[in-house]
């Protein structure tokens, strides 16, 4: 028995050593987690027909919201939200239970719903000696609103700002030795260069942000808030505003699949937090062809013209109208919704120092009949979100820092879950970093390969391009990443990292590449690159266990 013994002995010797080697790292756990079917099966029921296009505050959202935090619990995330109350049963309150304290999942909050009002006037009024003259046009037929806050009425010149354009690392800025405070600034669509791409001016300017017309539309409209400026008005000659004003449609719409007896117009009402205080923001006045040429004709204003001269001289040429101004009364309709996040929360040694990761979950809805699904935007983001928080807990470890999961709301209605998550959470310094997750499962037509990747990084922290090329290089990721540096405090940008960024907490955001299906109904599961996404989803994983145990 004794000879048996020590032969054990030293065969357990032997054999432990390789044993221990064998065993996979933390990181390898949370890797091997990450599997085709625990991104598939989830994304492909957040973005079905089930969730309805999942927009804010309708029932498909407050379902998605549902399902995420059901994901939540089956991975043994806990909860982040709200503080609720557990209502005791008669045999609890017996025993002595009394009302208890329990977190929620569900951050709820307000947001006010606006649509525009019955009543709208726009009025041309004219100076020429000692003459005035009033031409009043028609609502929907040659202007309308997008609508703001609250109703509105005011007077106001108009001045033409050019592109309304401002890059000052290139030394461009259509604001300069201009005042626009309290007037209302006419601007033409684009950027300098912009419709040549051979261009000096088109190299110089172009810009990711610029690449995508909402973006730069966002950016400018910014640029004229903070200028001081009440009203913003966009030329583009490549359209009449009137072309969305028809009230009667022959014939049917085809495009991509749909017939219709009417276009898929957007939706009527937009939301905001309402605040506790009305915040500058421009109205944006849509105008035909006809009374824009009106505005500008006993001017020097030429805009094929000025395009041209900004794309060789790549000079501002703005100037105020002379002898004319605007009258607007613009009415609004409002009422209050509740909408809500779902916030998990994966605890680290230290409460005090917190990761957050987080996608939006809420998409463009339905429209006559034809679901919006959004499975790039933003399932894709949400599921990637999800799945980092399986891989953390499958690792087995305590984290150092603690990770907040989010599923944001109201991204599509401007950022608006994400702001809130900002605006309240409180000591906001408790937030060390922000991985944004928006759109991981597609391709740009330039990606031919199928495996690019831009990734936002916050300018100044070059620690993140650091940590994702080694994870790459280490774990044989198939990712060619394009990184986009963003100057920190910067307000403006079209996903969720800007209310952090503002905030300048450091964030790298991922995004896969913008195709045709995007805001279209064709956004579905069916042309997802799962292979892109599962690549993309490991580096955050690796990139956040990283940043997590540095």
């Amino acid at each position: 028995m004794k000879t048996a013994f020590k032969f054990s002995l030293i065969a357990f010797f032997f054999v432990f050593p390789t044993f221990i080697m064998s065993q996979p790292s933390a990181k390898e756990k949370g890797l091997e987690s990450i599997t085709m079917d625990a991104i598939k099966g989830p994304l492909e029921f957040l973005a079905s027909d089930w969730t309805e296009g999942r927009e804010t505050g309708e029932r498909g959202s407050f379902m998605a919201a549902d399902y995420i935090k059901s994901m939540f619990q089956a991975y043994g995330v806990q909860a982040a939200g709200d503080v609720t109350y557990h209502r005791p049963t008669p045999e609890q309150r017996a025993a002595g239970i009394n009302l208890q304290e329990v977190k929620s999942y569900f951050q709820d909050f307000n947001l006010i719903k606006y649509k525009a009002g019955k009543n709208q006037v726009f009025q041309l009024k004219k100076t020429s000696g000692n003459s005035n003259s009033m031409q009043s046009f028609d609502y929907l037929t040659d202007f309308s609103f997008n609508t703001t806050q609250i109703s509105q009425s005011f007077d106001a010149e108009i001045v033409f700002v050019g592109y309304g354009y401002v890059d000052q690392s290139n030394g461009y800025d259509d604001y300069k030795n201009i005042d626009v405070n309290g007037k209302i600034v006419l601007m033409v669509d684009g950027f300098p260069g912009h419709q040549d791409k051979n261009s000096e001016a088109f190299k110089k300017f172009s810009n990711d942000a610029n690449r995508v017309s909402y973006y730069l539309s966002r950016s400018k409209q910014s640029w004229a808030i903070e200028h001081g400026a009440i009203g913003i008005i966009e030329y583009n000659s490549a359209s009449d505003a009137q072309n969305n004003w028809p009230t009667n449609y022959p014939l049917r719409f085809e495009s991509r699949g749909y017939e219709g007896d009417s276009p898929l117009s957007p939706r009527e009402y937009i939301m905001r937090l309402p605040g506790d205080k009305l915040n500058p923001e421009l109205l944006r006045i849509n105008l035909s062809n006809r009374v824009i040429n009106e505005i500008i004709k006993d001017t020097k204003i030429d805009f094929i013209a000025f395009e041209e001269s900004a794309k060789s001289k790549m000079k501002p040429a703005s100037m105020v109208i002379p002898n004319l101004s605007v009258h607007i009364y613009a009415d609004v309709e409002s009422e209050i919704i509740r909408v809500r996040n779902v916030l998990g929360m994966i605890e680290g040694e230290d409460l005090n120092d917190i990761i957050v990761i987080g996608g939006h979950y809420d998409h463009l809805g339905t429209r006559k009949g034809f679901v919006f699904n959004g499975a790039d935007d933003d399932a894709s983001g949400v599921i990637g979100m999800l799945t980092i928080a399986k891989a953390i807990k499958a690792t087995g470890e305590k984290p150092k820092r603690t990770l907040i999961f989010a599923a944001w709301t109201g991204e599509e209605k401007g950022l608006l879950g994400s702001r809130y998550f900002v605006e309240s959470f409180k000591p906001l310094d408790r937030i060390t970093y922000n991985l944004n997750m928006d759109m991981i499962s597609r391709n740009n037509p330039q990606d031919k390969k199928g495996n690019q990747l831009t990734m936002k990084v916050t300018k100044g922290n070059d620690f993140f391009k650091e940590i994702s090329t080694n994870n790459i290089t280490n774990f044989n990721l198939d990712l060619s990443v394009i990184y986009n540096p963003i100057e920190p405090g910067t307000s403006s940008g079209g996903s969720d990292y800007v209310p952090f960024c503002a905030e300048y907490i450091p964030f790298f955001s991922f995004n896969a590449g913008f195709d045709p299906n995007y805001h279209h109904y064709d956004d579905e599961t069916s042309s997802l690159n799962w292979e892109k996404m599962r690549s993309i989803v490991k580096l955050g994983f690796l990139d956040i266990w990283d940043l997590a145990n540095e």
